[in-house]
């Protein structure tokens, strides 16, 4: 392969990269929204994000959250991290959530 069609393919990668972000950054703005407006106490929030799954568990099974909750949660959380990190290729946070309601 040339300069010329390394050149091609790197543009082309960083054009597809950028339309990614983009999507996920207005999916992350709307999932934001969806959490906030749930009215989740900002310490269960955080106790969620850094209780092991098995307490995540005991929660659900207590009533104390919803496969919902924790679902939008975490989905918030993964897009924040992946693109802040290159970490997401792919996502499935719709349909995530839409088998969490």
């Amino acid at each position: 392969m040339g300069p010329r069609m390394s050149v091609h393919w790197s543009r082309r990668a960083q054009q597809i990269r950028s339309e990614r972000d983009q999507r996920v950054l207005n999916q992350r703005s709307r999932l934001s929204a969806e959490l906030e407006g749930l009215r989740l106490e900002p310490s269960k929030v955080q106790a969620i994000l850094n209780l092991p799954v098995a307490e995540l568990v005991k929660m659900l099974n207590a009533g104390q959250t919803t496969s919902y909750e924790l679902t939008l949660i975490f989905a918030v959380r993964a897009s924040t991290l992946g693109l802040e990190h290159c970490w997401i290729t792919e996502d499935n946070f719709d349909e995530a959530i839409r088998a969490a309601k």
